[in-house]
Parts: structure tokens; C-alpha cells; sequence
């Protein structure tokens, strides 16, 4: 029962862990913005004031992958977060991208 309720911990911390506010930094043409990504409440929020909502979420084993819309019927959004590659946030018009911009993980 101890080992049980050992592993359980385990798995729950990790879960918690993995659900922790993301904070980037990106860089598009003009300027640098400030991004805060919280996939347990699918909120994205820009600069501290713009919300984008999150529509979909996908988890792989090497990266979270969260879509939605922008503001004012502007263009869909991909954020992709990944372990092992820089973060980057795509942006798409009538199904084809039209803007990557690069992004750092801040802490």
C-alpha cells in the first residue's frame, strides 16, 4: 500500500510540475513581447493585457503544442514548446503561415 501510494505522489508531483506557468520571450519584425502560457487554465496572455484564446492543446512526449485565435478575428496562432528546440509561436492567415517568430524561455 506504501509503494502505491508512493508512486501516486510521484505521478501527481510530476503533474503539477508539468502544469506550471510558461513564461517566453519572442521576437517578432518590430518588437519583443512578453508571453505567459498556462495550460491547465488554456489562458494566453501577450505584454501583460492581450488574451488569446487557447482552442486546442496537444501533449507529446517532447513538446506542448497549443492553438487558438488572436484578437478581433485576426489570424490563428501555434505555440510550440519544446524540450529540446527553441520555443516558437506561428502565426496563420487562410491556413498558411505567415510569421514565425523565435522565442526564449524566461525564468
Amino acid at each position: 500500500m506504501k509503494t502505491i501510494f508512493t508512486i501516486c505522489s510521484l505521478v501527481f508531483a510530476s503533474q503539477i510540475v508539468h502544469a506550471a506557468n510558461t513564461s517566453l520571450i519572442c521576437q517578432n519584425p518590430r518588437q519583443e513581447y512578453s508571453v505567459k502560457f498556462d495550460d491547465v487554465k488554456r489562458k494566453l496572455v501577450l505584454n501583460k493585457s492581450t488574451s488569446y484564446k487557447v482552442l486546442a492543446i496537444e501533449k507529446q512526449d517532447d513538446a506542448t503544442i497549443a492553438v487558438g485565435s488572436t484578437v478581433n478575428g485576426g489570424p490563428t496562432f501555434k505555440l510550440v514548446l519544446s524540450k529540446d528546440n527553441q520555443p516558437k509561436f506561428e502565426f496563420y492567415e487562410d491556413d498558411k503561415l505567415f510569421q514565425t517568430d523565435k522565442c526564449r524561455y524566461v525564468k
